[in-house]
């Protein structure tokens, strides 16, 4: 179970992603270790083929883990990639993506994370990615300059 005020930090986090904004993707299920995000399909998440775009999945893996790595971290700490690794097992099609992030271990300045990304193809969940991630640890921004400007050393 997620305590409220950290569900709070996580959403309102969330919610000041311009990338996720821009996709359309939500939020549709967190606990403590543990996001779920979900897009829907739309011209701006397709490939050539109509299928869902390998950019727009990785996009969408790496925010589910990170988020989940959130629910452990915040609100004093955030997270940010340090690397992932991504593999595409089938096809992405169908009306829905949803990827779900999962703490594997969090230490004080790494948090492991694996996210599980499926499509909805004819009401069934067909598994289209699996990624592993590494997430650093840092201190939570107090300031509202997202380029830093302001010369915090806090990131």
């Amino acid at each position: 179970m997620i305590e409220s005020h950290i569900e709070v930090a996580v959403r309102s986090s969330f919610a000041a992603q311009g990338a996720m904004l821009a996709l359309g993707a939500s939020i549709v299920a967190l606990d403590a270790g543990e996001c779920t995000l979900e897009l829907k399909a739309h011209g701006g998440t397709s490939q050539q083929h109509g299928y869902f775009h390998g950019g727009v999945i990785g996009a969408l893996a790496d925010s589910a883990g990170g988020y989940a790595a959130n629910t452990v971290l915040m609100p004093a700490h955030e997270c940010l990639t340090a690397e992932y690794k991504i593999n595409f097992l089938n096809p992405a099609r169908g009306p829905v993506l949803k990827a779900r992030g999962k703490v594997l271990r969090a230490g004080r300045s790494l948090v492991v994370a694996t996210v599980e990304v499926t499509s909805d193809l004819e009401g069934k969940p067909v598994l289209c990615a699996i990624a592993q991630m590494t997430l650093f640890a840092v201190a939570t921004r107090t300031t509202q300059d997202p380029y830093n400007r302001s010369g915090d050393k806090k990131l």
